[in-house]
C-alpha cells in the first residue's frame, strides 16, 4: 500500500490536536539532566544480536537510507532508517550520544524492537538527532550525519555496529570523550574511513547543522532524550514515549498506535 506524503501543516494539526500521549515511568536527559521517573539498570551488557533477516531480504539491523518526508513532516534524507519502507508505523527517535539514557536504550532496549517490531514490519525507525548537552554535542551530532552519509549506500549495517561502539565506549558529559579527534579515532577503529567523515565535516557541517535545528522538537514535544514518537502512516494516530523505558512499554505503544 502506498504511504501518503504530507507536509508541516498535517504536523501542526496533529499538535494541535493533542494527539501526543505521554507515557509514564520517565527516565531519560534532559537539559536539567535530571531523572524524573524511575531508576534505570546501570547494567552495560549488550542485547545479542539477531542474525535474520525481513521480507525485504535485509538483515538485522535493516538498516538503509530512504528519501522524501513523511506525513508528519520528517524528512527523511540523510536519515538511518530501520525497517520497511511500507511498515504501518513510523517510530521517529531522537538521541544525544552525550546521553546515559540513549546509551541504556541502544543497548538494551532497541535490540528487542528491531528483532521484534521492526523485523515483521509492523514498524520503521527512523533515527534523528537532538544535540543539546554538552560543547560538544553538536559536533557531535554534525559528525553522526557524516559517518551515516559515509556508509548509507554501501555497507548501511556498518553504522549500527558504530552507533552501538559509540555508546560503549560513551563517558560522562563533559569528560572529553566526544571531542571530534577522539570520534573520529573510535570511528577508524571500527573499520569506517575518517577521512571522508572529516571532510563532511568540514564542508557539510554548516548546511547539516541547519537542517538538525530545522528538526529538533520543541521543549513541549520531546524534553529531553531518548525521546519517540510513534505515528500511523494510513490513520495519522500518535503518541509520544519520553526516556529509556521497558521493552513492553515500547511494544505496547506501538500496538495501540497500529490499532490493535
Amino acid at each position: 500500500m502506498a504511504r501518503k506524503l504530507g507536509t508541516e501543516r498535517t504536523r501542526r494539526a496533529l499538535l494541535r490536536s493533542g494527539a501526543l500521549a505521554l507515557a509514564g515511568g520517565i527516565a531519560g536527559c534532559t537539559e536539567s539532566s535530571t531523572n524524573a521517573g524511575n531508576p534505570q539498570s546501570t547494567s552495560t551488557e549488550t542485547t545479542p544480536q539477531s542474525t535474520s533477516t525481513d521480507s525485504s531480504g535485509r538483515s538485522f539491523p535493516y538498516l538503509h537510507s530512504a528519501s522524501g518526508t513523511t506525513a508528519y513532516g520528517i524528512a527523511l534524507d540523510d536519515k538511518p532508517v530501520f525497517g520497511q519502507d511500507d511498515a504501518l508505523v513510523d517510530m521517529y527517535y531522537w538521541s544525544e550520544l552525550n546521553c546515559k539514557y540513549c546509551s541504556e536504550f541502544v543497548k538494551r532496549i532497541f535490540p528487542q524492537i528491531l528483532e521484534n517490531e521492526v523485523a515483521n514490519g509492523t514498524l520503521r525507525v527512523v533515527a534523528l538527532e537532538l544535540p543539546y548537552k554538552t560543547e560538544n554535542s553538536w559536533p557531535a551530532a554534525i559528525l553522526t550525519t557524516c559517518v551515516w552519509k559515509q556508509v548509507a549506500d554501501t555497507d548501511p549495517n556498518k553504522y549500527w555496529e558504530w552507533y552501538q561502539t559509540m555508546y560503549e565506549k560513551q563517558k560522562e558529559p563533559g569528560s572529553g570523550w566526544a571531542d571530534q579527534e577522539n570520534l573520529l579515532n573510535i570511528t577508524e577503529n571500527v573499520g569506517i574511513d575518517p577521512s571522508p567523515v572529516k571532510s563532511c565535516i568540514d564542508s557539510q557541517g554548516d548546511q547539516i547543522k541547519q537542517k538538525i535545528e530545522e528538526e529538533i522538537p520543541s521543549q513541549s514535544k520531546i524534553p529531553g532524550t531518548p525521546g519517540f514518537i510513534l505515528f500511523n502512516r494510513d490513520s495519522e494516530k500518535s503518541s509520544k514515549v519520553v526516556g529509556t523505558q521497558p521493552y513492553e512499554t515500547y511494544a505496547a505503544k506501538i500496538k495501540e498506535v497500529q490499532g490493535n
